[in-house]
């Protein structure tokens, strides 16, 4: 079960097994996660944990440092995050030469994550692509010609364009922490200059409808993340689906359950209940100071 991975984040946690009932379960604390490991002969049905864990949340600006110049050297501990290839990360060269049509007249890292961040809410439509439909050879060419992505893919798009371009870009995935939907998402963090990465989310695209120059939406999430949990920055740290990877085809359904919010996660063809989160939330501190979070979650 994932923790929040932030420093800035880290809070006491609470976890319990509640099925099976009276199982001897082992619980060990790591950076980002907590694992429950119990005996197989004991895990005959359903596993069901629960867990409470409170964490400092706030949200993040672009403070408008300065930014790279093209061609600045990156240090060796940074360049995990300019290899051509990771996930859905392929540098093909239908991305390579958009990136580069993409930085024409663009004097700097920022100036070019904003043009990237143009294409990507005017070109692309939010939506599902399930992964089965991917070619993994080459992802984002394929979106490049459906122009529908989700967060992932989405995010994966603009950290592949930076690459290309020599800017490190990485996906980081966690939980958004609105009231009315408490639910995992991933975006992508882009390095602008040494020591200063901004967030950049592809889900904007929900709120300006795909218009880049709407006021209120067109540009809120670039440089800016609102308050959330983050558990995951590939791919050094990773939580992911533990012991239990997904089935091949699959579709989620998430609704409301009593104040929370239930996701989901069902095996084809069949239907069978794959995983199901139950998530709470509860804002301990002043709303809009940066307060602590409570997040409750049980699957």
């Amino acid at each position: 079960m994932p923790l929040p991975l932030r420093a800035a984040q880290c809070g006491p946690a609470t976890v319990r097994l509640v099925e099976p009932a009276g199982a001897q379960v082992e619980i060990r604390e790591l950076p980002g996660r907590v694992e429950l490991r119990v005996a197989p002969a004991q895990a005959t049905g359903p596993l069901i944990a629960e867990m409470a864990v409170e964490f400092v949340a706030g949200e993040t600006r672009d403070a408008l440092a300065p930014s790279a110049a093209p061609g600045e050297p990156v240090p060796d501990a940074e360049q995990v995050w300019l290899r051509d290839k990771e996930g859905l990360i392929v540098m093909g060269p239908g991305v390579v030469a958009l990136a580069a049509r993409l930085a024409a007249g663009c004097a700097d890292a920022r100036s070019f994550v904003h043009a990237a961040w143009r294409w990507l809410i005017g070109e692309l439509r939010f939506g599902d692509w399930h992964r089965g439909d991917v070619d993994m050879a080459d992802p984002l060419g394929a979106l490049m010609q459906s122009r529908l992505a989700d967060c992932i893919l989405g995010s994966s798009m603009l950290a592949a364009l930076c690459r290309a371009r020599g800017i490190p870009a990485r996906i980081v995935s966690g939980y958004l922490l609105h009231p009315a939907n408490v639910g995992p998402h991933s975006w992508a963090e882009i390095r602008i200059a040494p020591d200063t990465w901004i967030p950049v989310d592809f889900g904007a695209w929900c709120y300006s409808a795909g218009n880049a120059d709407d006021p209120q939406w067109g540009s809120f999430f670039l440089g800016r993340s609102d308050a959330r949990l983050l558990a995951e920055v590939a791919p050094r740290e990773f939580t992911g689906w533990g012991s239990a990877p997904p089935p091949e085809r699959w579709y989620r359904l998430e609704r409301l359950v009593g104040q929370g919010i239930e996701h989901t996660l069902h095996a084809l063809p069949g239907n069978a209940l794959f995983r199901r989160d139950l998530l709470d939330l509860q804002v301990i501190g002043p709303a809009g100071t940066g307060g602590s979070h409570g997040l409750t979650g049980g699957s």
